[in-house]
């Protein structure tokens, strides 16, 4: 049976055990390396606990929008025509992302920046990041692995296919003011369904997702959520 940990944390683990190890062996000789057995072990229990990856049941429907992360809801602003939805991540927050919608992969942009805290106002800007950018058009069912996978089509041809309204979002991973490390698990062509998971992020930090403004907002500012659990919002039929 597979542990529900990351595949990023493994390294970070095996280092600290094995510093756990090695304190005991020499706390033979000295006592103070016990004393850092006991800290490296603590360590490693808590970047099992920070890499854990847990099961969900995702609830599949392209009429909503899922949350991308895990953590709190700090802003909800107008921004060239999107809503922008800020969602800070505390270190004991699962720190996988997760695709808000079903669709295609249509752009990643990855930017260098600082390393303000995640709470700040303009980290959202000025921090390292990485726009992962999905579009979904609502006839069409999305088989998830791999890059341009086959399609089908539920209803209608593929005249209707393509006038059929083209739904973006785009979610921006944001590093923090730790380890400052941005994991992209996709990559452009791949098709996503609604709650696949697409990157991780390390220690503390924030996702931003900009949604299309006909939308109904489910989450007020303060909420908690969960990534491909909570609606963060439901489409507007135009």
């Amino acid at each position: 049976m597979r542990l529900p940990i990351a595949k990023e944390g493994w390294s970070l683990v095996n280092f600290f055990l094995l510093f756990t190890v090695a304190g005991y062996i020499l706390g033979k000789f000295s006592k103070i390396f016990y004393l850092f057995a006991l800290c490296s072990l603590l360590l490693a229990i808590f970047l099992l606990y920070f890499f854990r990856d847990p099961e969900r049941i995702i609830t599949q429907d392209e009429n909503i929008i899922l949350s991308p992360a895990d953590g709190r809801i700090i802003g909800i602003s107008n921004e060239n025509g999107y809503k922008v939805i800020k969602i800070f991540m505390s270190p004991f927050n699962v720190h996988i992302q997760r695709a808000p919608l079903s669709g295609e992969v249509v752009s990643i942009e990855y930017k260098k920046g600082k390393f303000l805290p995640a709470q700040k106002e303009n980290a959202s800007f000025e921090n390292e990041q990485n726009l992962v950018s999905i579009e979904h058009r609502p006839a069409r069912q999305y088989l998830a692995g791999g890059a341009k996978s086959k399609e089908n089509f539920i209803s209608g041809n593929q005249r209707d296919l393509e006038k059929s309204a083209v739904i973006r979002v785009t979610v921006k991973q944001i590093a923090g003011i730790l380890v400052r490390r941005i994991v992209c698990w996709t990559k452009i062509g791949d098709c996503l369904n609604q709650g696949q998971k697409i990157g991780i992020i390390m220690f503390g930090s924030q996702v931003d997702i900009a949604l299309p403004e006909n939308i109904d907002l489910k989450v007020k500012l303060g909420d908690k959520v969960k990534a491909g659990l909570n609606i963060l919002a439901s489409l507007i039929e135009t």
